[in-house]
């Protein structure tokens, strides 16, 4: 993650997972998933909240709309007094943990409308819809590269659709015009039903120009369980404003209790600062390096980017070196006096990495070694790999083919000295499956043809192919057993049959949907295998008969 750790991290009610995250984010503010809380609430208490539907408003109103850890605490008890709830364990247990999961406890954190892990779980059924467990790894690279640009697409629509088709404003107010040129489009949508819930609240001015109470009308407030009032603090020099529920502070949008105390002291529009930087148009203009096609910005700060392109030219150099003797030869020598040139190079500390690393941490002595080992990769003689055998192979068979005319003492000296040069490309560990690309003319990202590599000599070309993996076929459905057919589906047996039947006139051109004679009394299906079966019995039946009335008249 570039050297940064998360600030928020939801999860779900695993110790492990909760240990792990204490020990490596110190930092991060972890809570549970409060969804799958709340419906094993609901598992639980299932009979106490049919008895009784208060107690599940109830439980609802303390839950999602409490304003103070000790109103929280006030009402549940409260609750649990009143609904004689105390006996089930799962309530007990719940008021145990309320620190992990109620939202007053986060309400000064920021979980931008978020409250459970669905939004992972999203993600994570969007890939399995398309991804299964005999998929290759080229495959899941493609489907990942599809999904991801499906994503990004989606997420350009919210910040261009503005030019093509500018939303409505619901009211006159200044800083609903504000936001709809500062915000994306969906955040506007949001900030907008937000203008509209202004009409539903009255307010009291109780220090001028200081605090402001914000409530429901009469009328309003008939729908909610319990009514609230909010509390606005407002400091006019600064031109702050802070409301009791905390709305900025957690989802980076002004609440409607804010925007009611700004209309109420004639206030038209609202500082900048209360529109964040996140919730704006993506600005999409990065300085972009000419050769290896990537921001700047990417490639002076990420260290792994850099060794991709570099290990992606070192392939394309290798492929057309290795096809002409002098090639290669003049390929080695350049290789050798760059690799001095190199390590005279100063190394800068990386920015990304973070300064000070305590030695007593138990992940300092892994990222010791991995810096180690990252630094070795400037030097063609510490590159050697003790894994990937199959490219060592592959790597050998071609030089032969290029070094056909030489002895065979040669071509093996030759093999050693081309390998620590192209080193680099095979020992790449995030790029594992990119020494199979094409290596005559064009490098593909998102699929990995096969290669042919044909031998310059005097004698006939000769080819090998570099081919994906085998992939192990899919087992299939398991049979049933017995004399027993399996059951499929009616669209597999369409497939298999290439036929289709309407079930009302039983034609084979259309379907019951498209059919144009469903006025019409329905046409009785045909029993074509039962009357098939019939007239073969009565065949054989018929056959022995015969023979035994024509032996009767041999014999008379």
């Amino acid at each position: 993650m570039g050297g940064k750790s998360p600030i928020s991290i939801i999860t779900d009610q695993d110790a492990a997972m909760r240990a792990a995250i204490k020990r490596e984010f110190p930092d991060a503010v972890h809570r549970n998933c409060l969804f799958h809380i709340m419906t094993k609430a609901e598992q639980k208490g299932g009979n106490s909240f049919a008895r009784d539907k208060e107690l599940a408003r109830c439980f609802y109103d303390v839950i999602y709309n409490s304003l103070g850890i000790s109103e929280f605490k006030r009402l549940w008890n409260s609750m649990m007094d009143k609904y004689k709830v105390r006996h089930i364990k799962y309530f007990n247990h719940m008021y145990e943990i309320k620190d992990r999961f109620v939202p007053v406890y986060f309400k000064h954190c920021f979980f931008p409308f978020i409250q459970s892990t669905a939004r992972s779980e999203g993600t994570n059924g969007i890939f399995k819809d398309n991804i299964g467990p005999t998929s290759s790894a080229i495959t899941v690279l493609q489907e990942y590269d599809r999904i991801v640009q499906g994503m990004d697409h989606k997420c350009n629509e919210q910040d261009k659709n503005k030019s093509q088709d500018i939303p409505n404003l619901y009211s006159e107010y200044v800083f609903e015009r504000q936001a709809r040129e500062l915000y994306n489009i969906k955040i506007f949508y949001k900030f907008q039903q937000i203008v509209k819930d202004i009409g539903k609240y009255m307010i009291d001015e109780e220090v001028p120009g200081q605090k402001y109470v914000v409530y429901k009308s009469p009328e309003h407030a008939q729908q909610d369980f319990r009514a609230r009032k909010y509390l606005v603090v407002v400091h006019e020099p600064s031109e702050l404003y802070h409301c009791i529920c905390c709305k900025f502070q957690k989802d980076g949008i002004v609440c409607a209790h804010v925007l009611r105390t700004v209309v109420r002291m004639n206030k038209s529009s609202l500082p900048e600062k209360y529109f964040i930087d996140r919730w704006r148009p993506n600005n999409k203009k990065h300085i972009r390096n000419t050769e290896a096609v990537q921001p700047e910005e990417l490639i002076q700060s990420n260290r792994l980017l850099r060794y991709n392109i570099l290990s992606r030219k070192c392939v394309q150099l290798a492929s057309d070196a290795s096809q002409d003797v002098e090639r290669y030869k003049y390929v080695i020598g350049q290789l050798d006096k760059l690799s001095k040139e190199t390590n005279n190079i100063p190394i800068r500390q990386m920015p990304n990495l973070p300064n000070n690393v305590d030695n007593n941490h138990p992940s300092s002595s892994a990222i010791s070694n991995i810096n180690r080992q990252r630094s070795n990769c400037s030097s063609a003689e510490n590159l050697r790999p003790t894994s990937h055998q199959d490219s060592h192979e592959q790597t050998d068979t071609t030089l032969e083919l290029v070094s056909r005319q030489s002895t065979v003492q040669e071509t093996s000296r030759t093999q050693q000295q081309t390998f620590d040069a192209l080193a680099v490309a095979n020992n790449t560990t995030s790029t594992t499956n990119d020494t199979h690309e094409q290596v005559s003319q064009q490098v593909s990202l998102n699929s990995r043809p096969t290669t042919n590599i044909a031998a310059t000599t005097s004698q006939p070309s000769s080819t090998v192919q570099l081919s994906n993996p085998p992939v192990l076929k899919a087992k299939g459905r398991p049979s049933t057993g017995g004399k027993k057919k399996r059951l499929m589906p009616i669209a597999e047996i369409v497939r298999k049959t290439n036929k289709i039947t309407c079930s009302h006139c039983q034609s084979n051109e259309h379907n019951i949907r498209t059919c144009d004679q469903r006025d019409k009394d329905p046409v009785p299906k045909k029993k074509q295998k039962q009357s098939h079966n019939r007239t073969t019995k009565a065949k054989d039946n018929e056959a022995p008969q015969q023979a035994t009335s024509a032996m009767k008249k041999q014999h008379s």
